[in-house]
């Protein structure tokens, strides 16, 4: 018997899960970090913007310490920090909320430190991904691109 085999044989059923659990939601938020990305060099906005990947150290109850990926969003002296909070956290997705899925299954900051958008993480059966942003001033919506650039442009003025 290898090591990893006797490992797997003996660690707790809850040790698994949470491994994945936090596996998974660190695969959610570089995906997401991706994405943004992609829409700032798709609009060649990235070429005005410097940005600068961040990483965090995070502990949560149920997943466990950990290591997950932010991104600061500078332009001139002003900055925008994209900060993952938490898979664990669990706000009610309002009209978004489908019976099973009703909480979010996570909690990414975008923010320039005044003012804060929250970007909900939500999950259907099939467990595709969606991601919705929510802020004081309005409801929760999904994030799409033209969304991510008003936050930005807000945030930045």
């Amino acid at each position: 018997m290898t090591l990893r085999e006797f490992l797997l044989k003996h660690a707790p059923r809850e040790e698994l899960l949470r491994r994945r659990w936090r596996e998974a939601w660190i695969a959610y938020v570089d995906r997401l970090l991706a994405q943004l990305g992609a829409w700032l060099t798709d609009t060649g906005a990235g070429e005005l913007l410097d940005l600068e990947p961040l990483e965090f150290e995070r502990r949560e109850q149920g997943l466990g310490a950990y290591h997950i990926k932010g991104l600061a969003i500078h332009f001139g002296e002003r900055t925008v920090k994209v900060v993952p909070v938490g898979r664990t956290l669990a706000p009610h997705l309002g009209p978004f909320a489908e019976p099973g899925h009703e909480k979010a299954e996570g909690r990414v900051d975008i923010t320039n430190g005044a003012y804060k958008y929250y970007l909900y993480l939500k999950l259907n059966d099939a467990g595709e991904e969606q991601w919705l942003v929510h802020d004081e001033r309005s409801g929760i919506r999904p994030l799409d691109r033209e969304g991510f650039e008003a936050i930005l442009q807000d945030l930045l003025s």
